[in-house]
């Protein structure tokens, strides 16, 4: 159950495996894939405020791994947002963007380049409203709402090492998102890698 009783699952539709174990040639899909349900009444408004917003550094991240400290934009159509943040061994990175393709709550795209790479990517965040029936992948649920969250992140051509790494990461990232979202949890009460 999510907070206030109201009933919560996640499921994960489809990680692309074939990408983060190889079996496929990145180079020629040039980019990675991540999905996942979240399921809570609400969530439709919650998702993307919790993306694009200085919520952000309340939840992403994990103590032993990384997290973001400051996040800043301005989410229209050639708006700029970034993100600092700091390592578990104190090296800070920087993430800066520009929003290509902006049609609250439905979708987010954005350009992302990190101070940890030369490798500029396209982030599109797709968010469908979803009812949630009786049985799902991961067993039964309780009916009510929520947001189906599909990532995409596209231009990793000629660095498949990135791919991996960031398709690592969103799947992570989405974990984040789902506990802060449904139950408000936050990095400084999150479990330690």
């Amino acid at each position: 159950m999510g907070r206030a009783g109201r009933p919560s699952s996640i499921e994960t539709t489809n990680l692309d495996r074939r990408l983060l174990h190889g079996k496929r040639n990145c180079h020629s899909r040039a980019g990675l894939s991540s999905w996942r349900n979240l399921h809570r009444r609400a969530a439709g408004t919650r998702v993307p405020g919790a993306y694009r917003s200085r919520q952000m550094p309340q939840w992403w991240g994990q103590q032993g791994l990384y997290r973001v400290t400051e996040w800043k934009g301005e989410v229209r159509v050639g708006g700029k947002w970034s993100s600092v943040g700091v390592s578990d061994d104190g090296t800070s990175f920087r993430v800066d963007g520009e929003y290509l393709e902006v049609d609250p709550p439905r979708l987010l795209v954005h350009t992302w380049t990190g101070s940890y790479s030369p490798v500029k990517t396209v982030v599109r965040w797709e968010l469908e409203p979803r009812t949630v029936h009786g049985l799902q992948h991961g067993g039964p649920q309780k009916v009510g709402t929520g947001t189906l969250v599909r990532i995409r992140q596209e231009g990793f051509s000629g660095a498949p090492d990135s791919a991996r790494s960031h398709a690592e990461g969103w799947t992570r990232v989405l974990g984040w998102m789902q506990a802060f979202v449904e139950n408000g949890e936050t990095i400084d009460a999150r479990k330690a890698s």
